[in-house]
């Protein structure tokens, strides 16, 4: 289940989550095409991929059109030569083609196909030792038809004045863990009652809200969590849905002249 934290951290990021999802198609675009004009169609199997010790996954098994992408980084106190020289000498196989070396924003490339997936691992030197991050692309016919289910069931819950921004679908823990941001000239009132309501319509029942009043305002019967601005008017709302399964977060706030919906939709 959510908790308050995240969804308030969500809401602050809300000018972020359109650069977040535009980076992640700045590091997987030139990987997809520069592997696949080299090297034509792939082999069929898949081996594990050699992870380097400390490694964190920050964007596990995320939905792009076309397939699905894995980001994790790490750090490592071997010399950045000697550490692509690893990686070249272990992605080298007999039936394989050849990894690929190249340079994008001051990040040394190592890109090699592993059975039908892309893998490329960006290094570049940080005090004595690197700073890495490794993307993982897995082509999968289906995701673009996921991705447009996806928009299309949070579009209907929008009203028309409002705008979605590209959304982003995860697989965590054997459940899909999609992320929408939508964007309004309406107050958060509007917006929030607006999606509530058509939530409710498809069955989903509020089951809490957020933090208690007393550390950052006052929170109704119904569950939601009403932050109060300067003017005296609810900046953020917060609210929690359920439905057979499923698990709604939605965070309506007021940042600048504008106001954002954040919602996170986890099901199987």
């Amino acid at each position: 289940m959510y908790t308050n934290v995240d969804v308030f951290r969500d809401s602050r990021a809300v000018p972020c989550a359109g650069s977040r999802a535009a980076h992640l198609r700045r590091l997987v675009l030139p990987l997809c095409i520069v592997a696949l004009s080299a090297w034509g169609l792939p082999a069929s199997v898949t081996a594990a991929p050699h992870y380097q010790p400390h490694e964190q996954m920050i964007m596990p098994d995320t939905l792009v059109p076309g397939g699905r992408v894995s980001i994790s980084q790490f750090t490592s106190s071997i010399p950045q030569d000697d550490l692509l020289r690893q990686f070249e000498e272990a992605w080298t196989q007999p039936d394989a083609p050849p990894p690929m070396r190249s340079q994008r924003d001051g990040w040394q490339v190592i890109t090699h196909l592993d059975g039908p997936v892309i893998e490329s691992v960006e290094l570049r030197r940080q005090g004595p030792g690197v700073q890495g991050r490794r993307v993982r692309w897995t082509p999968d016919e289906k995701a673009a038809g996921t991705l447009a289910d996806d928009a299309r069931w949070f579009g209907n819950l929008l009203p028309k004045t409002a705008t979605a921004l590209p959304a982003i679908t995860h697989v965590d823990g054997g459940h899909r863990v999609s992320t929408f941001v939508a964007t309004t000239d309406d107050s958060v009132v509007r917006l929030d009652n607006w999606i509530g309501r058509r939530l409710e319509r498809q069955g989903y029942r509020i089951i809490g809200g957020g933090p208690n009043a007393s550390q950052t305002g006052s929170a109704n019967q119904a569950g939601s969590t009403k932050q109060t601005g300067k003017d005296g008017l609810g900046d953020t709302r917060a609210v929690f849905y359920a439905r057979d399964g499923e698990e709604v977060a939605l965070t309506v706030s007021k940042q600048a002249n504008r106001q954002f919906a954040v919602m996170h939709w986890r099901r199987a």
